[in-house]
């Protein structure tokens, strides 16, 4: 006897409990993402390379260490914003699929590194700065850690918000 064709199809996404809220959660999301990763990519890629191009080495690494320890209130404050956010968000919607478990890790994911960055990273590179021990490996393999935390944040804030639009399109 075969199962009915339906049974084997996997079972759409339950609907959101309080779409509204929902939607602005990931509305919410997406703008503490763009602000927060997009952010750190302009001050890098772009004020970085400007900075240390146009002024004096011992000027431009002052100069950056203090935009970016700037910056990273704007990043506590998105860190709250989506671990915010996607707690109502799970409170408001639950888990209907794949794309929320997506969502959910890649969030979690993205509160971690931030607090990592904040709490560590910049601040160690920061201190290693101050005291003059920009040549030693340890100030090197802080400065890798924190690119490679910056591409992984860019590719969980994507993974969040393509699971947003994912889960509402099968919802």
């Amino acid at each position: 006897m075969t199962e009915p064709a339906a049974a084997t199809e996997p079972a759409a996404p339950a609907p959101a409990k309080k779409p509204t809220v929902a939607a602005l959660c990931e509305t919410l999301a997406a703008l503490a993402l763009g602000t927060w990763v997009g952010g750190m990519f302009a001050l890098g890629a772009f004020s970085a390379r400007i900075v240390f191009r146009d002024l004096p080495r011992d000027l431009a690494a002052p100069t950056m260490s203090t935009i970016f320890r700037s910056f990273d209130g704007v990043v506590v404050a998105c860190v709250i914003a989506v671990a915010v956010a996607t707690g109502v968000r799970l409170l408001a919607a639950g888990i209907r699929g794949r794309a929320d478990r997506i969502a959910l890790v890649a969030s979690t994911a993205l509160v971690v590194l931030g607090l990592l960055d904040v709490g560590y990273v910049h601040p160690g590179i920061e201190r290693m700065f101050r005291e003059g021990r920009t040549l030693e490996p340890a100030f090197q393999a802080l400065h890798q850690l924190s690119s490679r935390s910056a591409n992984l944040e860019a590719i969980c804030a994507i993974l969040v918000i393509g699971a947003h639009a994912l889960g509402r399109k099968r919802a």
